[in-house]
This record gives structure tokens, C-alpha cells and sequence, in this order.
């Protein structure tokens, strides 16, 4: 090299020869470099990501179909999950470039100087630190707005989902602002040491807010008694939480190990599967109570392809209403709370001195209750019209039907 070259001075011929045939750091004793076609982990990461993202965008999808098209009804959580969404599939795609293009997923010994060396590289590495606080911010927080619509009528959960919000927003939000202020190459030349230095912390605030996610909603419905089918239910989502909180595990041990690499672009493979998988296993978590709802729900898509028998008289039964209405009236049921089951924002059809309540919008399967004379207490029915239990009412507002 010539010592009186200038940094701004282009390289000359030899030294492009060079570069491209050095490899980032000598081969171990006995190995030889391949440029050409080096080991690479890329396959496994593309074909594990893009099927956890194909199963997640399906559940998000059908959220946002029974959100729009059945409950007609949005909330907070919405908006978070859809912003988590967005910067997850983007994470998603940089990832996936990073190991098509070879910077990620092949020993440093494979990979020539020339490539390592390219000026793309620092800003794919620094996109990727940078967004991965905002993508557990929204998604986290998604868990603890929901929980706040759900059990906001049980004290310790409101007080506790607030406070799983507040984590939330604090710890990732000022990790966001650090790396968009402090840890990025406009600011300092060294920023990829302080970008490593706090990857392992951001697993761990994940982690932290995980365990926070899975064990309020576990205490909150643990007493309850729920039927077998609700109860299976109920397993499938905590199943889903907890291997999310694995995925969390598994993302600090593999963050940590790369941070100590000497062949650090070959073990990030396995950091950033993990770390999909976390993202991509919280989507689908964040969605999996709208299931249940969507197969209950008797003007849904799925009744009409599962059970086109009980779709046709759902259709006949509302596209005919009874001929004895006489007048309409304006209330809703704001709630209705029981042992086992909370219901919120149902609409209602009243009847003297008896009253019918079909709901629109409510947290689990409430589809019928039948209010008794002094309006202060019902029983409830499922589809099947078996006797749930004994329920309160606690307002009215809205509007309803009279009979």
C-alpha cells in the first residue's frame, strides 16, 4: 500500500486485486477460504423466519377481519400491533437481505475484505440495531393495552398492565432515542460498540416485560372455571406466551455470544432467528383471542364455509326481525360481569318483561342473555343455549330494540 495515499484518493488496481482476495480474518489451520460457494447458514434462516411470518400475517390478518367486519369495533392495541407489525416484517426483510447478500450467515474467513468493506454495510447494520427497540415497544405494549380493556374491572390487573405499559414505553423508548441520538455513525465512529453493548439489554427488557404478559392474564383466569373447550382455549394461549418467553431466552444467550464472537457474522444467524421468532410469536399471541371469536361469531366467514347449516338461519333470522316491534329505544349494555366470564359493549334487544341480547363487541363467548324482570340480574347462554351462569348487569346506554 502506498503510505502517501489519501482516504478521499480511489484504490488502485492492485489494491482491488487485494481486497478481494483477502479474506476479513485468516481461515483456521487446515481450511481453506471459499468465495465462491462458502458454508453459509442463509436457508435456515429464510425458510424458519418466513414460516413464522406466513403464520403470524395469517392470524394479524384474521384479527383485522374480525375487528373490522364482526366487533366493527377498534382500540389502542390496535394501533400498536399494527406498528409492530409494519416494523417487523420490515426487520424481517433487512434480515433476509443481509444473508442473500452475504454479510450475515457466512464465516468471516469466507467473506473477502472488498465486501466487508462496502459502504452499505455499516447503514444495514445500524437499521437493523436501530429498529429493534421500537418493535418491542409497540408489540409489548399492544399485550398491556389489551389487558387493560379486558380486566380493567379487576383492580390489581388495571394497576399491574399500567405499570407493564409504563416499563414498556420507558425502557425501550429511551434505548430507541439513544440509538436514533448517540449509537449511530453520523455521531461517532465507534458506534458499533455501543450498539453491541446494549443488545444484550434489550433482550433482557423483553424478557422482563414477557413474563409480565404471560403470568396477569394466568392469574386473572387461573380461578375461574372455565368449560374443557375454553380451558383448551386457554392452554393454546399461554402455550404461545410461554414458548415467546423461550424466544426471549434464547435471544439473550445468542446476543450475548455474538457480541463475544470472533466469527460473529456466522453465530448472528441464529441470534436474528430467534429474535424473529420472539417478534413474529408475539403477533400471533397478540392474536389469537380474536379466534375463537371469528368461529362463534354466527355471521362470520368461517360459519358459512364449517357450519353453512346454522349460517343460512342466522341470515334468515336477522334478515327477518319479529313483527311484534313497536317501538325503538336508545341503551346499551355497557357491561356484564360474572364469576367465571367479564363481557363489555354488547348491544341489546329488550323485550318486557323479559329482554334478549344479541352482542356485537364482546371479550369472550356471551351471544345470548335474558334479563329478568328487575334488570339486575340474567342468565346467560352460549350458541347451544346452555346455561352459563347467573350474571349482573351493571349500566345501560346505547341503543336496543323494544319488543
Amino acid at each position: 500500500m502506498d503510505p502517501n495515499r489519501k482516504p478521499s484518493d480511489p484504490l488502485t488496481p492492485e489494491a482491488l486485486q487485494y481486497l478481494a482476495n483477502t479474506p476479513v480474518v485468516p481461515p483456521p489451520p487446515g481450511i481453506t477460504s471459499n468465495f465462491i460457494n462458502p458454508a453459509t447458514r442463509a436457508p435456515l434462516q429464510i425458510w424458519v423466519t418466513s414460516i413464522l411470518l406466513v403464520i403470524s400475517m395469517i392470524f394479524y390478518l384474521n384479527r383485522v377481519y374480525i375487528k373490522a367486519r364482526l366487533m366493527r369495533s377498534w382500540t389502542w392495541d390496535d394501533v400498536t400491533l399494527l406498528l409492530a407489525v409494519i416494523l417487523g416484517v420490515a426487520d424481517y426483510g433487512l434480515k433476509t437481505y443481509g444473508v442473500r447478500e452475504g454479510w450475515l450467515g457466512r464465516h468471516l474467513y469466507d467473506i473477502p475484505m472488498l465486501k466487508f468493506m462496502n459502504p452499505d454495510g455499516p447503514r444495514y447494520y445500524y437499521t437493523i440495531f436501530v429498529l429493534g427497540p421500537w418493535i418491542y415497544l409497540f408489540l409489548k405494549a399492544t399485550f398491556f393495552l389489551l389487558y387493560l380493556h379486558i380486566f380493567g374491572r379487576i383492580r390489581w390487573a388495571r394497576i399491574s398492565s399500567w405499570i407493564g405499559f409504563g416499563f414498556v414505553v420507558i425502557s425501550h423508548g429511551v434505548l430507541g432515542i439513544y440509538g436514533l441520538a448517540v449509537a449511530n455513525p453520523r455521531e461517532n465512529a465507534s458506534w458499533t460498540k455501543y450498539a453491541l453493548g446494549f443488545s444484550v439489554p434489550i433482550a433482557v427488557f423483553g424478557l422482563v416485560a414477557d413474563i409480565a404478559i404471560f403470568v396477569i392474564p394466568y392469574i386473572a383466569i387461573a380461578p375461574l372455571q372455565l368449560s374443557s373447550t375454553k380451558r383448551v382455549g386457554a392452554s393454546i394461549i399461554f402455550l404461545t406466551g410461554a414458548s415467546a418467553i423461550i424466544c426471549s431466552v434464547l435471544n439473550i444467550y445468542y446476543r450475548n455470544k455474538t457480541q463475544y464472537s470472533k466469527n460473529a457474522n456466522w453465530d448472528a444467524t441464529l441470534t436474528n432467528i430467534v429474535g424473529l421468532a420472539e417478534v413474529f410469536l408475539g403477533i400471533t399471541c397478540a392474536c389469537v383471542p380474536t379466534v375463537a371469536y371469528g368461529f362463534r361469531h354466527s355471521g362470520s366467514v368461517y360459519q358459512k364455509i364449517f357450519r353453512p347449516s346454522t349460517y343460512s338461519n342466522s341470515r334468515a333470522q336477522y334478515s327477518h326481525p319479529p313483527t311484534s316491534i313497536v317501538q325503538r329505544k336508545d341503551f346499551e349494555l355497557v357491561s356484564i360481569t360474572s364469576k367465571s366470564h367479564i363481557y363489555s359493549h354488547a348491544e341489546a334487544a329488550v323485550s318486557e318483561p323479559e329482554a334478549t341480547l344479541q352482542h356485537e363487541r364482546s371479550t369472550d363467548s356471551l351471544d345470548v342473555v335474558v334479563i329478568r324482570n328487575n334488570e339486575s340480574s340474567v342468565s346467560a347462554w352460549d350458541q347451544e343455549l346452555r346455561t352459563i351462569e347467573p350474571a349482573k348487569v351493571s349500566g345501560f346506554k346505547g341503543r336496543g330494540v323494544a319488543l
